[in-house]
């Protein structure tokens, strides 16, 4: 049985490569590894002539790394975009600024995961695999005068009572929400969508897999939104 699986892979994995990067065969390996050990318990990690094949794939590949909005972009855009059409990615990229958040956390995110303290807002990120959480804080101002806790909270008074969503970020269309909760692939545009706003050049690099740039992520309980950038 484990050898007809690893030639059924075998197969999926060599069409796939005729049209994916190598760093998306990976992705659905790992996928698949952890999907196949739970259901089946089968571990294709030990399937030594798909991941041979993976290997030699890879060979001579070069990931485009994406580029990162800095903070000035980022003031620029929160400063200059209207708030009619750009207001919910005004939030999402505070929050996933301030907490480093990918895509996935944003989009996963629920109403009770953003608390009004006042003069700031404290978020929580579960971690649903850990079952373990971290959480930050988004102070009312930053250094240029930016009223961050008026920008979120302007949209979560725009947001309606009667959505009946549980996420905290739902669709946004002329200044209204919709009942209808924001995709992952949705979030991961934003980036890009900030830098055509902007007029940077290739807007094609700005890829949102996650918000922020330091590599402190992991090891903090509190931040706010300027660590989420280098100086």
């Amino acid at each position: 049985m484990g050898e007809l699986d690893e030639k059924v892979l075998f197969a999926y994995f060599e069409e796939k490569s005729k049209v994916q990067k190598s760093s998306s065969l990976w992705a659905q390996f790992s996928m698949l590894k952890y999907m196949i050990s739970m259901k089946k318990n089968i571990d294709i990690s030990k399937y030594t002539t798909l991941l041979a094949f993976l290997k030699k794939n890879a060979v001579g590949y070069q990931a485009v790394k994406s580029k990162n909005l800095t903070k000035q972009d980022v003031d620029t855009f929160l400063r200059e975009a209207d708030d009619h059409t750009y207001l919910l990615m005004k939030v999402a990229l505070i929050i996933g600024v301030a907490g480093e958040c990918n895509r996935h956390e944003l989009s996963h995110m629920l109403i009770e995961d953003v608390k009004d303290e006042g003069s700031y807002f404290r978020i929580t990120i579960p971690n649903s695999l850990t079952k373990s959480q971290r959480e930050f804080i988004i102070l009312a101002e930053t250094i240029n005068g930016l009223n961050l806790v008026e920008i979120i909270r302007k949209y979560i008074n725009i947001r309606p009572s009667r959505v009946d969503q549980q996420r905290f970020f739902v669709a946004y269309r002329n200044g209204k929400c919709v009942n209808q909760p924001v995709g992952v692939n949705t979030i991961g545009i934003y980036p890009k969508k900030v830098a055509s706003f902007l007029g940077l050049p290739d807007p094609e690099g700005y890829i949102g897999y996650r918000f922020g740039r330091t590599s402190r992520r992991g090891s903090r309980k509190t931040s706010s939104f300027t660590d989420g950038f280098n100086d």
